[in-house]
């Protein structure tokens, strides 16, 4: 009696724990209890669609919202937030090591980086805002879902991931950063919606409508065909000339201006139209303008600012306009002038030195991050040069060809170059840095 009893208790005791084991592994979504499974499977046989008639396709099918997700990109958060991601950065980071995640490909992309759902989203996404009304609410259907909790769990990385590399790749869609994303359930056991909001109710940008990005977007073009006839008119054909053009005429026309009220410092509107702007204005437009020519310009990113990494001659190099145009006299120098004109992180290496007293990498500002929303891992970087770019003949007869910027500065570089064409970067300027939040 006395077994029969404590086999009882046993048993109880057995199911009190299952049912325990049960409620921790679950989540509460939008206040639906749903059970997670922890060593869930990836959907990898999950098909994904574009629809092409969005509203009323997900008006007549969605039933309920089973999950939603938002995130700001890290450029837009506040600089008590990016200072505590950049200690927390600075604290762990090994100047010894070589930490940096890196791929060794030439033919870089960080569109590569993603795996064939996320390439289809991504294409969807792309699809759908390089229309010249772009559409700022775009439906996904997803069917085929085995593990709706694994999928859940995927897209929430992938998203991140996936917008990371939309923003990273394509300055010209300006008002993608803010996303958010919605799971709905549909009549179909296997299909779900999934419906993105490019603009969302967080986003810098919230209450701007198709039209007015039509109208901002045209803008732009009428000032980047200025600039390209420009060059054009200059007869100057090679990347390296043509970088030191686009370089040296943001540093000319934009004034450095960190003024939270004007929605559009952080964009290439802001370079290129109104001529003010931060960090994120010079390293996008300088990266929308080199590609207009074929150019490989990446955005680089660190939790307090933003630059770029270019490709020439099938290696990667570094270029920040933003340090390149520093104050003077704790003064910005006014659209039109560039006596404070530098090239001190012109096409440059990381082992190079940027100061008296410091080397490109040992810059708490220039340590990379490699998501645009967090401090996760979601792409990598191209493997960047340890010494500067150094121009050919003809690529330096080109840029003497220019009248572009004061005569010191040319008659300075030719110097350089003349004296030891081996040290034509070891150049050193005492500059005051702007602050780049």
């Amino acid at each position: 009696m006395i077994q029969i009893k404590y086999q009882i208790l046993l048993f109880q005791f057995l199911i009190i724990a299952l049912l325990y084991i049960k409620s921790i592994n679950s989540i509460s979504i939008n206040g639906a209890k749903l059970e997670k499974h922890v060593a869930s499977k990836p959907n990898n046989q999950i098909r994904i669609e574009p629809n092409t008639n969005d509203k009323i396709f997900f008006e007549e099918n969605k039933n309920e919202t089973i999950f939603t997700s938002e995130k700001i990109p890290v450029k837009y958060w506040r600089n008590k937030k990016k200072e505590a991601l950049q200690q927390r950065i600075e604290n762990e980071i090994d100047y010894n090591s070589s930490s940096t995640i890196v791929v060794t490909s030439n033919k870089f992309r960080f569109y590569d980086q993603l795996n064939s759902n996320e390439k289809q989203i991504y294409d969807i996404l792309y699809a759908n805002s390089i229309k010249p009304e772009p559409n700022l609410e775009i439906t996904i259907v997803i069917s085929k879902i085995t593990d709706i909790y694994a999928f859940i769990d995927e897209l929430v990385i992938s998203a991140e991931k996936i917008f990371t590399v939309l923003s990273y790749e394509n300055p010209e869609l300006w008002w993608i950063g803010t996303y958010q994303f919605v799971v709905l359930t549909t009549q179909s056991i296997d299909q779900y919606i999934v419906n993105f909001y490019t603009i969302p109710e967080d986003s810098t940008f919230y209450g701007y409508n198709s039209t007015d990005i039509y109208y901002i977007n045209q803008e732009i073009e009428s000032e980047k065909n200025k600039i390209m006839d420009n060059i054009s008119n200059l007869n100057i054909t090679s990347p390296y000339a043509i970088m030191r053009y686009l370089h040296d005429y943001l540093i000319t026309n934009i004034v450095y201006t960190l003024d939270e009220n004007k929605k559009h410092i952080r964009t290439l509107y802001g370079a290129l139209v109104e001529n003010e702007c931060v960090c994120e204005g010079y390293s996008e437009a300088f990266q929308y303008l080199t590609q207009q020519y074929g150019i490989n310009c990446i955005v680089a990113r660190s939790s307090t600012h933003e630059w770029n990494f270019v490709e020439i001659n099938n290696k990667w190099y570094i270029m920040d306009v933003t340090y390149d145009d520093p104050m003077i006299n704790g003064e910005y120098t006014p659209s039109g002038l560039n006596e404070n004109l530098r090239l001190d992180y012109f096409l440059i290496g990381t082992d190079d030195k940027v100061t008296k007293n410091s080397k490109y990498y040992e810059e708490v500002n220039h340590i990379l991050i490699y998501s645009g929303f967090s401090d996760k891992e979601m792409v990598t970087y191209p493997n960047i040069e340890k010494t500067y770019y150094v121009p050919s003949d003809m690529e330096l007869n080109e840029i003497f060809s220019m009248d572009l910027s004061s005569p010191s500065t040319y008659s300075n570089i030719k110097t350089m170059y003349d004296n030891n064409k081996n040290s034509y970067k070891n150049n050193e300027y005492d500059r005051t840095f702007k602050n780049t939040h």
